[in-house]
């Protein structure tokens, strides 16, 4: 399911603040308007229609007060997820085993080995040498996915390795993944965040809000979410995870005022 902006944002809005249900006027120029990116009533009920026909939210109108009340469905709430969530992951209790995937594919098997490459960084996979990737997660049936793709699945092996010599799995976990590039995305974020607009100001937090996106995507997309026992000292994901959970839940909060 494809989605534009607006209605990502508003999906964002929703399940970072953590609120049931969003209640706000339907004013053009209130914040929740400005946040999301709607011009004006219409535009707004086009939106809620199109999320509401899709599953992801349930609408009502309180007659009484005026205002819309906006809640994720079930469906909503996975679809905003994503695949991977950052405090389940956190708090996963993990096996000690890696389940790693080499390949085989020539040099001159370029597009083959350029869509297998962006499966594995997409999967959250860890180069930990040459076409040796690794991922903590448990192994499950990736053959029709890769098929997706136009790779052959028997170019690819998947096993189960564990760690037996001097190596911790941290010192694995530090050589698979560039935490430092992670965290100096962190960094970005965080920044960025605490340079932010006043929502009491007159700026169109929507646009605040499209680069606010733009940043936690970039790091979001390389972080492999690795449980606690396996995380490097000094990672900032966390820390920008609750932030960014803030920020959205004192939106959301103001929104309802305003």
């Amino acid at each position: 399911m494809r989605l534009k902006a607006k209605s990502r944002r508003l999906l964002d809005l929703l399940l970072m603040s953590g609120m049931d249900a969003l209640s706000f006027m339907a004013h053009p120029k209130g914040l929740i308007y400005d946040s999301v990116g709607w011009e004006s009533q219409r535009s707004a009920r086009r939106n809620l229609a199109s999320l509401q026909e899709n599953g992801l939210v349930s609408v009502s109108h309180d007659r009484r007060t005026g205002k819309w009340v906006v809640a994720l469905t079930q469906l909503g709430r996975s679809f905003a997820s994503g695949k991977f969530n950052p405090e389940e992951s956190w708090a996963s209790e993990w096996n000690g085993r890696w389940t790693a995937v080499s390949f085989d594919l020539p040099q001159s098997a370029y597009r083959e080995r350029s869509q297998l490459g962006r499966w594995l960084r997409e999967n959250r996979f860890g180069c930990l040498q040459g076409s040796l990737w690794i991922t903590h997660r448990g192994y499950r049936e990736w053959a029709d996915e890769l098929r997706s793709r136009r790779i052959d699945p028997s170019a690819a092996l998947f096993y189960e390795i564990v760690s037996v010599g001097p190596t911790k799995n941290r010192d694995y976990a530090a050589r698979s993944w560039s935490f430092e590039k992670i965290d100096k995305c962190y960094a970005d974020y965080l920044n960025f965040v605490n340079k932010g607009p006043s929502l009491r100001s007159n700026d169109h937090y929507s646009k605040w809000l499209e680069m606010e996106k733009a940043l936690w995507n970039k790091a979001f997309e390389q972080d492999p979410f690795l449980p606690d026992s396996l995380l490097p000292n000094g990672y900032l994901g966390k820390r920008a995870w609750n932030e960014r959970k803030a920020l959205y839940r004192t939106l959301a909060e103001e929104g309802i005022q305003h």
